[in-house]
């Protein structure tokens, strides 16, 4: 399979809720190893996966050998995340940018591959921003994604009608699903809180929702409007990095509940 992303690679270290970083003990052996003469091949390649999860100590026993390298060592490192690279490893790379595929070859992919309806092949397409990795997750992820629709209705709705106690128990089974999925949840809100907003344009090419979400904004997305639009998905921001914080999730969904009584009736 071409297609990896780092969920997978925390789902086959059985720790779907971890935080894996790179160590000095990993550059150690890595710098033992580059010592070493290549025989075989012209090059010595180090190929480094997610550079942003260096830790400091692991950045500092490789500065000198990506700052001087053997004539015969490259260095090639994938990045999700260019801006969390460490500055001192960052301001010594050569930075090419990879472009983002164009939705309708991920869409094409997926109806070929998958056998996915057009429409929401579409919508998975525009969703994953063009990357193929994750529109594919977002195939199998379905379940969760039908889950997220369904806490995503029930904020709403609870919040509309103000039931405090319901916001309550809300927060308590959102909070449940642990952090990794509290924040893709999070990145769902703010998602739908824009295809909302748009869908009030009546512009239909503009929007990309599925079946399901697309029949609960039908009645949903007047209460979302140029008013109150850009505080909830800031609370929504906020929240996620409380979150990744490792705030308490009860509280702190409890508190975007709140919050979002007040910003719904505006």
């Amino acid at each position: 399979n071409p297609y990896m992303d780092f969920q997978q690679w925390l789902v086959s270290l059985d720790s779907p809720n971890a935080q894996p970083a790179i160590y000095v003990s990993e550059s150690e052996q890595l710098v033992h190893k580059l010592s070493f003469t290549a025989h075989r091949a012209r090059y010595k390649v180090v190929l480094l996966w997610l550079p942003e999860r260096l830790n400091v100590d692991a950045s500092n026993k490789l500065l000198k050998q990506i700052e001087e390298p053997f004539g015969d060592t490259l260095f090639i490192m994938v990045s999700n995340n260019a801006k969390a690279i460490l500055p001192t490893i960052y301001s010594r790379t050569q930075r090419i940018e990879l472009k983002r595929l164009p939705d309708d070859v991920i869409a094409d992919s997926l109806i070929t591959r998958y056998s996915i309806d057009e429409t929401d092949a579409m919508a998975l397409a525009h969703n994953a921003e063009g990357n193929m990795i994750t529109a594919i997750n977002s195939i199998s992820l379905s379940k969760e994604s039908h889950r997220f629709l369904e806490l995503f209705m029930e904020l709403m709705r609870q919040s509309y009608q103000r039931h405090v106690k319901e916001l309550k128990a809300w927060a308590t089974d959102v909070a449940s699903l642990g952090r990794e999925q509290e924040l893709r949840f999070l990145d769902y809100c703010q998602r739908l809180i824009r295809e909302n907003f748009i869908y009030n344009l009546n512009v239909p090419q503009l929007n990309y929702l599925n079946r399901e979400e697309a029949s609960f904004s039908k009645n949903f997305a007047r209460f979302i409007n140029e008013r109150n639009v850009i505080d909830i998905v800031t609370e929504l921001d906020n929240a996620s990095k409380d979150i990744a914080g490792n705030g308490n999730g009860k509280i702190v969904m409890f508190d975007l509940a709140i919050k979002m009584i007040l910003l719904l009736k505006r």
